[in-house]
């Protein structure tokens, strides 16, 4: 199910109305926090009142296909987005009370969807085997980034995430089994970082971009957070305190220490 903490992580609550199974993704409304949108199974589910009660909004007519990927529009909140596990890209208009398939790409499993900290009609989407689509009019028109642009980095079709650098405008990340690669100009072009490991060694699922400081970038092996302070010219490693796989990161955005 789905838990919530209102002191920073100190202490847990299970959220009633969604207390079981597997929540794959979870988007909280940008304007009041107590709107929120979580996927479990094939459905997407909102709260209006942070938590306390949950409405089904969303259902696929295929109980085998997984919402994986959730986002709510930080400029109109009520614009939101959902990616599945058979490659269609869906949008709501009304706060999820309706929806539409915007893009579709069969059998490419979404992984993550991302918008433009600067301007939110500008969307970015990882996939599973079909690289990374982007669209500049919220959706009404697509392009795709795969074969030319990733030919010469192995496994780079299938990224498991695409990161937007909040203080530079039009700088991507994009992560695989290949490694890291980076796009100054919106994803038009990338080119790899230097990691401590040759490329495609470690399959890197999880990085994460300092808010106030875009120089230091952060990923997780299996057993270490690998930490760069230059943009990912030197790193420094960090044992983990678990052998259990990191799934997410994510900086503070207050105290990014």
């Amino acid at each position: 199910g789905l838990m919530y903490s209102l002191n920073s992580g100190q202490s847990w609550q299970l959220s009633r109305g969604l207390s079981i199974g597997k929540v794959n993704a979870v988007a909280v409304d940008a304007k009041n926090k107590c709107i929120v949108y979580a996927a479990r199974a094939n459905q997407i589910n909102k709260t209006t009142s942070c938590g306390r009660e949950w409405n089904e909004v969303y259902a696929h007519a295929k109980s085998d296909v997984l919402i994986t990927s959730l986002i709510s529009d930080w400029f109109k909140p009520e614009i939101v987005y959902a990616g599945t596990s058979q490659g269609d890209i869906l949008r709501s208009d009304d706060g999820a009370a309706h929806w539409r398939v915007i893009n579709r790409v069969d059998g490419a499993r979404i992984n993550n969807i991302v918008l433009d900290p600067h301007d939110s009609r500008a969307i970015y989407v990882a996939t599973q085997g079909a690289g990374v689509l982007k669209s500049v009019d919220g959706g009404a028109n697509w392009m795709g980034y795969d074969r030319q642009q990733f030919q010469e980095f192995p496994n780079a079709r299938s990224p498991h995430g695409v990161f937007l650098d909040p203080s530079v405008h039009d700088r991507v990340y994009h992560i695989s089994k290949y490694g890291i690669l980076r796009s100054e100009d919106g994803g038009l072009s990338w080119k790899p970082l230097t990691l401590p490991t040759p490329p495609g060694e470690v399959d890197i699922k999880v990085f994460t971009i300092n808010p106030k400081n875009p120089n230091m970038i952060v990923y997780a092996s299996q057993t270490a957070l690998v930490v760069s302070s230059d943009a990912g010219a030197t790193w420094a490693s960090r044992k983990l305190p678990t052998k259990r796989e990191v799934s997410w990161l994510v900086f503070d955005t207050t105290n990014p220490q």
